[in-house]
């Protein structure tokens, strides 16, 4: 199981120059476990993290249901659902942004 902390530590190391590679990369293959479900929810659901982590958590969510929306039990939509409209709720107010670059 991958702990949250290493997840958190890892989005605030992706703008560091020594770092940032295997930081980039180990959010790159965290996308393909299942622990990524968690630590996003988890992430999101938390009051207090940087800009920078929620906008990691946010992306990895994202992924995770454009691409591995496959590993979610059917018993498991209405709780999904419930998570999102929560997430969208809670940053929807703009007090946290996880807006990225264009």
């Amino acid at each position: 199981m991958i702990p949250t902390t290493r997840f958190l530590e890892a989005a605030a190391a992706t703008e560091h120059g020594t770092t940032q590679k295997a930081a980039s990369k180990f959010l790159e293959d965290l996308r393909y476990t299942q622990d990524a479900w968690r630590i996003a929810s988890e992430v999101l659901s938390t009051p207090g993290h940087t800009p920078r982590s929620y906008f990691h958590a946010a992306h990895l969510l994202r992924d995770k249901i454009r691409y591995h929306f496959d590993e979610v039990p059917a018993a498991s939509y209405e709780e999904l659902k419930h998570s999102l409209i929560r997430f969208l709720k809670t940053f929807r107010d703009g007090t946290h942004n996880v807006r990225g670059k264009r």
